[in-house]
Formats: C-alpha cells, sequence, structure tokens
C-alpha cells in the first residue's frame, strides 16, 4: 500500500501538484475513512443497544408468560381433581345434599348457622 501511494505521491508531483497539496489530499482521505469508520462504529453502538433493550423487554415478557403458564397449569390440576370427584357417586350425592338441601325419605334437614359452631372468646 506504501509503495502505491508513493507511486501516487509521484505521479500527482509530474502532474503539477505540490506536496503541501498533496499532503492536504491525503489528510482529506483519511479524515473520511475515519469519518466513515466513526459513523459505522456508531451506527453499530446504536444497533447493539436496541437488540439488548429488545432482549430485556422479550425476558420480561417470557418470565410474565411462564408465570402465567403455572398459574394456568395450577388451576387445571384443581379443576381436574373436581372433575374425578364429580365422577365419584358419593362426592355427588354429598355435594347435592349440602348445596341444595335435598334430603333422603323420612330425614329431617335442620339449617345451623356458622357461628353457632365456633366458641366465643370473652
Amino acid at each position: 500500500m506504501i509503495v502505491i501511494l508513493g507511486f501516487e505521491v509521484k505521479n500527482m508531483q509530474k502532474k503539477g501538484h505540490s506536496k503541501a497539496s498533496v499532503k492536504q489530499i491525503h489528510r482529506r482521505r483519511r479524515m473520511v475513512l475515519l469519518g466513515l469508520m466513526l459513523v459505522t462504529l456508531v451506527l453499530g453502538g446504536i444497533n447493539v443497544l436496541k437488540t439488548q433493550h429488545t432482549l430485556g423487554e422479550t425476558n420480561d415478557a417470557l418470565q410474565t408468560a411462564q408465570v402465567t403458564l403455572k398459574q394456568t397449569k395450577a388451576k387445571r390440576s384443581v379443576l381436574q381433581v373436581q372433575v374425578d370427584q364429580l365422577k365419584n357417586d358419593d362426592y355427588l350425592e354429598k355435594l347435592v345434599r349440602q348445596k341444595y338441601f335435598v334430603a333422603k325419605p323420612g330425614e329431617v334437614l335442620f339449617n345451623i348457622p356458622d357461628t353457632a359452631n365456633q366458641i366465643s372468646k370473652n
């Protein structure tokens, strides 16, 4: 590369350019290259920051989705237990008798409030 630049300097001097103007041309080229490198680095840095921000948002969304999934799985297991219990005739009979006050023939039902079962703390 140096040989090429040296060859270029000799050609420019033959064409009537002075050493000062050649140095000025080279300085301008270095500044343009430095500016292009700087712009490339700045744009790359901005791109990296945007990517990190997007990654953070994605990780937050993932954690939220995982928490929701755990809650849904827990609720599903509770509901599955209820479904299994409703398939049991004895449980179903007990539930209907409790909820709808259904009595067997010859049976008398008494409705006792829940507060009567508690012992007062005096």
